[in-house]
């Protein structure tokens, strides 16, 4: 049997029994209450739902609304602030363009004065060039001009020259015979020494002598035996007497070069106060042919020596008229100085005593060639008189006395 269900009553708490088809009823009963309430729930939330959709896009068109406001409203405020931040920018650039357009023009004001100073410079810099150029060129004038008087000069005294060697030889033959008869014994024993000393006694003897004739207006002061210095003193002058300096020589006959010489002269140039050192040498070192400047000595052989001493002469006069006409401009005499002692002042020297060799080496082969034609015609000159004297003998064999007479080959015991 199955059990009893009791329901309290929920007032009085009486416990009402209950049957089974009772019990289903109000089971099937509350079901269907159930089913209906969860029916509506589900309307309801259906409904819900919808109106939660319908709300949710309602409030998804206002939140797009209200955005798109303040979007507006933000594009507008950032417009109005860009505005007002490009009108404060434009401001202050302005500001900042007028303060640097102002600095540009007070530079440039600088820079257009700068320039002008620059360009007085140049100016000033050019036009001392161009005197400097204009003097330049007025000095290589003059030494052209002189040059050329001196070449002429040597032309005229090639001939001259050559006497004096022949003379020179005539001198040294008789000293050395004056010297044999003397002290025979003494030369056998010391016959290299003595020879070279004698020979060289004869070349200093020669070359003042040959200085007093091609310098006349110079004063040739012989240094005496045994006194220490140089051999021979030049002091340069002009016609009226005035002083130009002095060239200091040493001269030396031996058979080999001693380059202690050279610091002696050099030496001996600053003791004499000399302006220009000339070693007269028999024997040229390896490196020099003919004539050179080495270590501030200029050495020469005994034929050059004449053509050296004319030309540093002349660059003697030349310093002191440019030493008259600069007085005072201690810049331009520092630019003076540094030409005469440069590398280009010494090659011109070198140049001009060259064509000097040159010219006296083709005047003594122009000398020889005309000798030797002179020789032929005088040759052929002497056969053709020959030749035609003994045609007029035979002619006069035949003819006698009726043959003209010639009075310029007629003896004058043949005339009586």
């Amino acid at each position: 049997m199955s059990e009893i269900q009791f329901i309290v009553c929920p007032e009085c708490g009486t416990k009402i029994p209950i049957s089974e088809a009772l019990t289903q009823q109000i089971r099937q009963q509350f079901e269907n209450e159930l089913q209906k309430k969860l029916e509506d729930l589900n309307r309801q939330k259906a409904e819900l739902s919808v109106k939660l959709e319908e709300k949710e896009k309602s409030l998804n068109e206002i939140l797009q609304r209200k955005e798109k406001e303040l979007r507006e409203k933000f594009d507008q405020e950032l417009l109005d602030i860009q505005k007002k931040l490009k009108s404060e920018l434009e401001k202050q650039a302005r500001a900042n363009i007028e303060l640097e357009l102002e600095d540009l023009k007070r530079q440039n004001q600088e820079y257009l004065e700068q320039l002008q100073a620059a360009q007085k410079v140049e100016l000033e810099l050019r036009s001392e060039r161009r005197k400097i150029e204009e003097e330049k060129r007025n000095i290589e004038l003059a030494l052209a001009r002189r040059l050329d008087e001196e070449r002429e000069k040597l032309i005229a005294s090639v001939q001259k020259e050559f006497q004096e060697r022949i003379r020179l030889q005539s001198l040294e033959y008789e000293k050395k015979l004056s010297d044999m008869q003397k002290a025979l014994e003494e030369a056998q024993r010391k016959a290299t020494t003595k020879s070279e000393r004698f020979v060289g006694e004869l070349q200093e003897i020669d070359l003042e002598q040959r200085m007093r004739e091609f310098f006349p207006y110079d004063e040739i002061q012989e240094v005496p035996k045994g006194t220490m210095g140089a051999d021979i003193i030049q002091i340069v002058k002009d016609k009226t007497g005035r002083v130009y300096g002095k060239i200091v020589w040493e001269s030396k006959r031996t058979k080999t070069f001693n380059y202690d010489w050279i610091s002696k002269l050099k030496d001996d140039v600053i003791k004499a106060q000399g302006n220009f050192g000339i070693l007269v040498t028999y024997t040229l070192p390896d490196e020099i042919q003919s004539f050179d400047l080495k270590d501030g000595v200029w050495i020469t052989n005994f034929d050059n020596c004449l053509q050296l001493a004319n030309v540093l002469r002349m660059n003697l006069f030349e310093i002191k008229r440019i030493e008259r006409l600069l007085e005072g401009k201690e810049a331009k005499m520092s630019q003076i100085y540094h030409y005469l002692s440069s590398d280009l002042f010494r090659n011109k020297i070198i140049s001009v005593l060259e064509s000097y060799k040159s010219m006296q080496l083709q005047l003594d082969k122009e000398k020889k060639a005309y000798m030797k034609i002179w020789a032929e015609r005088e040759m052929q000159i002497k056969r053709m008189t020959e030749g035609t004297l003994s045609i007029l003998g035979d002619m006069q064999g035949i003819m006698g006395n009726a043959l003209p007479k010639i009075n310029d080959i007629e003896l004058p015991y043949l005339e009586e």
